[in-house]
This record gives structure tokens, C-alpha cells and sequence, in this order.
């Protein structure tokens, strides 16, 4: 049984010993992230996503969607708080406004510790929400009943909007596209030596040629390589793959959040082109 095989059946275990519970619900909620952000990460190609789900440890898969989203869902929890929060204190319900806000501020805390700089909450923009939320009690006070159930629609649907309104920018922002899409293997500049027909070889053509992508699974007989550039997958005699270097793919680099520790991260080279 393989490592792979092994982590599966220990999953399994966990979600029909835990049946009905949390645990087994946040399993399932995590299966469905691990399914559509390899989907993404395969750039909308079945057979590459089929691939890459058969080929990863699910371990590999749980942490490395983990990663990916993370920072998406930190954003997106701090503004969703802050809406709720002032549904809240449009209602004047003091205790859930200490609820939400204290979610809302708890997601923008964890934020400012993983979160790049230029995907962080801004901290106004949460107050200007508190502001709106009080407002918008202010106004109602005088021309809703607040017992009326049409007033309560109202409230959601108002939070609901302004959410998906603060949410565009980061839904829509380059850099968090190209986190979620970004694959949970590092990029590798990969030397494989060219296999010629008897009778057939070139002395000018070069001896190895390169590919730069992501290993997905290499055994003694075939190496699996996923194309950096389109998230082809292409299948390469292990006998022929002279050289895997590490290297940093365009556009990628440390995250540098604002309660980052000022670690040292090691000097890679940029992919080549």
C-alpha cells in the first residue's frame, strides 16, 4: 500500500468514525474545495484535473488548497463579518455586534499574518461598514417597525449586496486569481535527454531539451510532468530525465504580509521562458 493509499484510507476512518459531526462536514466541505480549486489549477481541463487528483497524496492536496485559498477566504470572512456585523447594529443588538465584529477583526488579525500587503482588509474600510450599519438604524428607527419581518429581508439582502460589492476587488484582482491557480508542487526546470529513432539522429539537434512544469508523480519506468505554461500533461521515460532544478515561475515570489517575520528566503533563479 502506498503513502497515498495509506493517508485515504486513514480519511476514510476519520469520516465514518466521526459520522454526522462537524469534523465529517468540514470533510466534506474541504473534498469540494480540494475538487474545485484543482479544476482551477488545471486551468478548466478535466483530464489534467483527473490527473492531478490521481496522482497527489491527499495530504499534499488538503494543505496545498489550504495555501491557495486561504488568504481568498480571510478576505472575503473579514468583509462577510462586517456586513453581518451591521445588520447588527442596525438592529442594536449589542451582543451580536461583539460577535461579528470580533469575527470580522479575528479574520483581518490572521490576515495580517499570511495575507500579502497588497491583498490586505483595509481597516477603515471596517469602520466605514460600522458607520453605514449605524446609519442605516438611525434612518429605519423612525420609518420601519422593526418587528415587521419585511425589515429583517431588507437587512440581509442590504448586507448581502454591499458584501458582494466590497468583494470584487479581491475576486477580480490578478494577484489572488493567480494564487488560487497556483499548483501545490513547486515549479521545476526539468532536463530531460532526447529519445531519436534508430537512423534517424540529427547531429545538430541539442542532446536534452527542457520543460518547465511540475513533477507529479516519477517511478522507476515513467515520470509525470504537468506543463507550467497551458497544464498539458506530459509522460517521460524516468530514464530520460538527466536534471530537476527548483525555480521561481513569473509572477511568483514570498508573501510579505504586515506582521510577516523578516525571514530569509532562499535565492532561486526565475524559470526560463
Amino acid at each position: 500500500m502506498t503513502t497515498a493509499d495509506r493517508q485515504l484510507a486513514a480519511l476514510h476512518r476519520i469520516a465514518t468514525a466521526l459520522r454526522g459531526s462537524l469534523v465529517n462536514k468540514s470533510l466534506l466541505l474541504a473534498t469540494a474545495l480540494v475538487v474545485a480549486d484543482t479544476f482551477v489549477v488545471a486551468h478548466y481541463q478535466p483530464a489534467t484535473a483527473l490527473a492531478l487528483l490521481r496522482t497527489t497524496p491527499p495530504l499534499t492536496l488538503l494543505t496545498g488548497v489550504m495555501l491557495n485559498l486561504a488568504p481568498v477566504l480571510l478576505t472575503l470572512g473579514a468583509w462577510w463579518y462586517a456586513c453581518w456585523g451591521a445588520v447588527a447594529v442596525a438592529d442594536r443588538d449589542a451582543e451580536q455586534t461583539l460577535v461579528r465584529y470580533g469575527k470580522s477583526l479575528l479574520c483581518l488579525l490572521l490576515g495580517a499574518l499570511v495575507v500579502d500587503e497588497g491583498q490586505q482588509v483595509p481597516w477603515w474600510g471596517i469602520g466605514l461598514v460600522v458607520v453605514a450599519g449605524w446609519a442605516i438604524g438611525q434612518w429605519a428607527s423612525e420609518r420601519v417597525d422593526r418587528d415587521d419581518e419585511s425589515w429583517g429581508l431588507m437587512a440581509v439582502m442590504a448586507a448581502v449586496a454591499v458584501f458582494v460589492a466590497l468583494a470584487q476587488p479581491t475576486l477580480k484582482d490578478r494577484a489572488t486569481l493567480d494564487a488560487v491557480a497556483r499548483p501545490f508542487l513547486p515549479v521545476e526546470r526539468i532536463e530531460i535527454l532526447t529519445e531519436e529513432a534508430p537512423g534517424t539522429a540529427d547531429p545538430q539537434a541539442p542532446a536534452t531539451q527542457y520543460e518547465v512544469g511540475y513533477v507529479l508523480q516519477a517511478d522507476e519506468v515513467w515520470t509525470t510532468v504537468m506543463r507550467h505554461r497551458d497544464r498539458s500533461i506530459r509522460y517521460v521515460r524516468s530514464a530520460l530525465v538527466h536534471g530537476r532544478t527548483s525555480c521561481l515561475a513569473e509572477g511568483s515570489g514570498p508573501v510579505r504580509p504586515p506582521l510577516g517575520l523578516e525571514l530569509r528566503t532562499a535565492d532561486v533563479s526565475r524559470c526560463p521562458s
